[in-house]
This record gives C-alpha cells, structure tokens and sequence, in this order.
C-alpha cells in the first residue's frame, strides 16, 4: 500500500514523426476463429494477453506464449473476460462480467485465479501489474483510479486536477503509475503519479 504522498505529474501527448512512425515492423496477432482480438499488456518476454470475441459473441481474455494461444475465462463470468496485464513472472490481471452483470477485477497466477473488487462489488477493472504484485486500475463506482499492494490492500489514486475520472492504467516496479484524468472541461490529460519520500 502507498502510505506515503503521490505526486501526480500531468503531460500532454505530441505526434510522432513520420519517420519514426515508419521505423515499425508489425506483426498480426489473431486467435483461430476468433472475429475480433485486441492485444493490450506485454511483458519483457514477449508474453501478450489481451481479448477477443468468439463466433458466438462471448468476449475471452488470451494469453500468446511461444506462438500458441491459451483461453482465459474467469470462474463466474458469464460472457465477458479480458486480461489487460502480464508482469514478468506472467502473472497476469484483468476483469471479467458476472452473471448479475457486475464487473469485477481479477488476478491469474498460472490457472489459479483470485477475485477482487476495489470498492464495492461490481465496478471493477484491473489494468496493470508489475513484478511486484502490485496492481492498478480503475473504480467505476467512484471514477477514480486504484493501486492494490500484493497483500490485496487497495488505495485511492486520485489526481487533484480531476472533476470527474482519474483512471490508473500501468505501474512500474518502482511503483510509478501512469493513467489519465479528465478536467472541468472534458479534456482527457495523462499522468505520471510518483510516492513522494
């Protein structure tokens, strides 16, 4: 858990360069059969989880290792999983729709998963994890942003120029975290937020 104060550093995104946009190779990434697939976390190994959609409309979270795919559903979802983040140890974070259609976060550690909820049940959605076991994400019940140390303790991530969201979506192993907030205005700025020692 964060004890200590977080500074939040706001930034604003300019365009890549043409040329430097031109400097990428691509590489397709499609579960068999599936008709839609997003990849959303990485790790220093390569490993990609994501999601992607079946032919009957089921939304899956997938792991890519080695070239082959692996299904990720979460126990009690009922037609929605999606895994967001994969840290070193591929251990892996995401959220999943129940069948009260409740979201809720979760945490796959090689097929053995654990449920969570930053807040009240029902509203939440995990998106980051690094080596520590820390993860991050977002509470739709207060629209703000959460970090949860790896002894499942949950604290608030809230950046001060936000009228309504601050949404946490990654976190390093120095436990630096990145997200965007929204303003008064309805303008969307990221964020870096740092402890302050």
């Amino acid at each position: 858990m964060f004890a200590r104060p977080i500074l939040i550093i706001s930034f604003a995104a300019g365009l890549a360069s043409a040329a430097f946009a031109d400097s990428f190779t691509f590489s397709s990434i499609d579960v068999p059969g599936a008709t839609k697939t997003y990849a959303i976390g990485i790790n220093a190994s390569g490993q990609l989880v994501g999601g992607y959609v079946d032919a009957t409309g089921t939304e899956h979270g997938f792991l890519y290792k080695s070239g082959k795919f692996s299904t990720i559903d979460a126990p009690g979802s009922s037609g929605r999983t999606d895994a967001r983040g994969i840290n070193n140890f591929g251990h892996i974070v995401g959220d999943y729709t129940d069948k009260s259609g409740e979201d809720h976060g979760f945490l796959d550690i090689f097929g053995c998963f654990s449920s969570f909820d930053a807040s009240i049940p029902g509203h939440t959605l995990a998106l980051g994890i690094n080596d520590w076991g820390q993860t991050v994400g977002y509470d739709g019940n207060t629209g703000q942003g959460w970090v949860r140390d790896n002894r499942g303790i949950f604290s608030t991530i809230h950046n001060p120029a936000a009228t309504t969201t601050t949404n946490a979506t990654g976190i390093n192993d120095l436990g630096q975290i990145v997200g965007y907030y929204i303003d008064a205005t309805g303008v969307f700025h990221g964020f870096l937020a740092k402890s302050i020692r």
